[in-house]
């Protein structure tokens, strides 16, 4: 039996197939030092013994069945130490999260939809809309969370070879209440109707329901066969950092 949290050390370096480097589309976990998060931002409730490993795992396990030729799901840290990957790189959030969205995109992606581990109840569905959307000819989309953030920013490639749309963007007042409006401005942005709810801390009602929902949900008989599909590590890809974006208040998505 493969549990969720051997997902790190078993497709890590084993898994990063150069001739898939340049697949179209990218899912990005962003995750930080697991240590430093649990210290900060410890689990809840039961979930305390699963630690940030195991949740990290257990996302990635849920985003598994998008993963097919044609899209990688990258799993990156803020100390790149833990999966052998690259340490993020910029002194502020808005450098850091457009560094890596523009190092995945240099590595061959032309599109990157990029979550957190903070809304355990984002589904597949939800990233498929982010990608049709990019298909269909946004330059950035956004899928709001009910506190005002966002639990998916995606882009694609061609959006920072735009004039002046990178700094733009590096700029955006990233983790404030007034973000998704602001996003909302750039050219060729659009927001999803889709509201989930993201969490700055798990000790509340509302959280260990959703950590319920995709621990028990996901037990390792029912995604035994999806961790051993190619996750991409952050080996061949610049580390990433949740993301933390503001939305309006729209539909409540039930989970």
């Amino acid at each position: 039996m493969i549990r969720a949290s051997n997902l790190y050390s078993r497709t890590v370096e084993q898994h990063c197939n150069p001739e898939r480097l340049h697949s179209r589309r990218a899912i990005v976990l962003f995750v930080r030092d697991e240590r430093r998060e649990a210290a900060c931002k410890p689990l809840g409730g039961r979930f305390g013994a699963h630690g940030y490993r195991e949740l990290n795992s257990r996302i990635a396990a849920r985003l598994s069945p998008l993963l097919d030729r044609t899209t990688d799901l990258l799993v990156v840290s803020e100390s790149g130490g833990a999966c052998g990957g690259i340490r993020q790189r910029g002194a502020t959030f808005g450098e850091r999260i457009t560094n890596a969205m523009a190092d995945t995109f240099a590595a061959g992606y032309c599109s990157v939809a990029v979550v957190g581990n903070d809304c355990p109840t984002i589904a597949p569905a939800d990233i498929t809309a982010a990608f049709q959307r990019l298909d269909a000819g946004a330059l950035i989309v956004a899928a709001p969370a009910r506190d005002g953030g966002a639990f998916i920013v995606a882009a694609r490639g061609a959006t920072f070879e735009k004039p002046g749309y990178l700094e733009r963007f590096v700029d955006l007042p990233w983790r404030t209440a007034s973000l998704f409006g602001a996003m909302m401005l750039l050219e060729g942005a659009e927001g999803l109707p889709i509201v989930r709810e993201d969490f700055d801390y798990w000790q509340c009602r509302s959280a260990e329901r959703a950590l319920a929902v995709l621990f028990d949900a996901l037990r390792p008989a029912a995604y035994r066969g999806t961790l051993q599909r190619p996750v991409r590590s952050a080996a061949c890809h610049k580390a990433l950092t949740r993301t933390f974006l503001t939305s309006p208040p729209l539909q409540q998505q039930p989970v």
